[in-house]
């Protein structure tokens, strides 16, 4: 992630809807109500190789992303390494994310030709590289597109999107050519609710520092 400009970023997180068929159980969980079909919320975290790093595929389409997070393993490892003193490494998230010293977010609205404008638009440019992802596991990975539906049980598709992202690794790791990014996701950013806390306060102390040391000039 430092070819582009922003030190210290090991890889960008989001999520994305993956629709199934209508569950037996507990199927008002898994209807969103943006998208208007049953899905599994899908998390990824990936850097800049689109090579996925981590995947949850267990969680119900009314989940919140941060729900997701909160919940991960992932967040757990970076709050250790936090808490060690280990504080020059970042996630990228979109601002759906609460703003934490280890997943930074972008700054709506930053004054132009401003540091936290260079801050928010390399952000934007380096976090694409998730979004990318999506587009092309979709493409490579037809029964996941957004026009297909998975018509088995949640914990079927899940296994289903699994295997998919293993398949896709495997395709880089022995460099097999992946098909073009189609831009066919269209996610939208989830409003999260305001909930101001110590990471919080944290995560802008960290925000600031990364402005600061490469985004003064």
């Amino acid at each position: 992630m430092e070819a582009r400009g922003f030190p210290g970023v090991i890889g960008c997180i989001d999520c994305t809807h993956i629709r199934i068929k209508k569950p037996s159980a507990r199927e008002e969980a898994y209807y969103n109500h943006h998208y208007r079909s049953h899905s599994l919320n899908v998390q990824a975290i990936c850097d800049h190789d689109l090579r996925i790093l981590s995947l949850s595929a267990r969680f119900p389409g009314s989940v919140h992303d941060q729900f997701i997070w909160n919940t991960s393993t992932t967040r757990e490892i970076m709050q250790a390494m936090y808490d060690e003193g280990i504080r020059n490494t970042w996630l990228l998230g979109d601002s759906g994310y609460a703003l934490q010293p280890y997943l930074l977010t972008p700054i709506r609205q930053a004054a132009p030709n401003s540091p936290e404008e260079r801050y928010t638009n390399c952000h934007c440019q380096t976090r694409n590289c998730v979004e990318r992802l999506f587009g092309v596991l979709k493409n490579t990975w037809r029964c996941l597109h957004r026009e297909r539906v998975l018509h088995y049980t949640p914990e079927a598709a899940a296994r289903i999107i699994i295997s998919c992202a293993v398949l896709h690794n495997l395709m880089i790791t022995h460099r097999q050519e992946l098909p073009p990014y189609e831009d066919q996701d269209m996610e939208f950013i989830e409003e999260r609710q305001p909930n101001v806390n110590e990471d919080e306060f944290a995560g802008e102390n960290a925000r600031r520092l990364v402005i600061q040391q490469f985004f003064t000039f």
